[in-house]
């Protein structure tokens, strides 16, 4: 199946390739589709959270690689390119839960504690039980 890049859709298309990739343990195919989507929602300018979205899958690939500084780069990039006002707003907590998580993994355990503090008075907005 291809999707012509210049579609408006096509960001989604190859966020959702690399879903698909990530279910069948491709990781390295999984990988490249999330960082074309990631590249095609540059180039078209979207104002929703596909793009964080897309860096929280990287890092749970990296960090099922066991590489924590590989996924800790991801997630960070993901809360950076998290839109205040756009869809899924859930994710936010999402990445600062798989934040905390890397960050107790390398040793870092005052620098994930800072992470659950900082959200901490939010907890009544995530409706996930598992990132509380």
């Amino acid at each position: 199946m291809n999707i012509e890049d210049e579609n408006i859709y096509s960001a989604y298309f190859h966020y959702l390739m690399g879903l698909c990739f990530q279910e069948l343990k491709e990781e390295v195919k999984s990988e490249q589709e999330f960082m074309k989507s990631i590249q095609l929602y540059n180039q078209n300018d979207l104002d929703n959270n596909l793009k964080a979205d897309c860096y929280k899958e990287l890092g749970l690939l990296s960090y099922l690689e066991n590489d924590l500084e590989k996924a800790l780069e991801h997630t960070e990039s993901g809360i950076d390119a998290f839109v205040k006002n756009g869809t899924n707003q859930r994710l936010k907590y999402v990445l600062y839960r798989n934040k905390a998580v890397y960050l107790e993994k390398m040793g870092r355990i005052n620098e994930g504690m800072d992470i659950v503090q900082q959200i901490w008075d939010s907890k009544d907005e995530i409706n996930e039980p598992e990132t509380l």
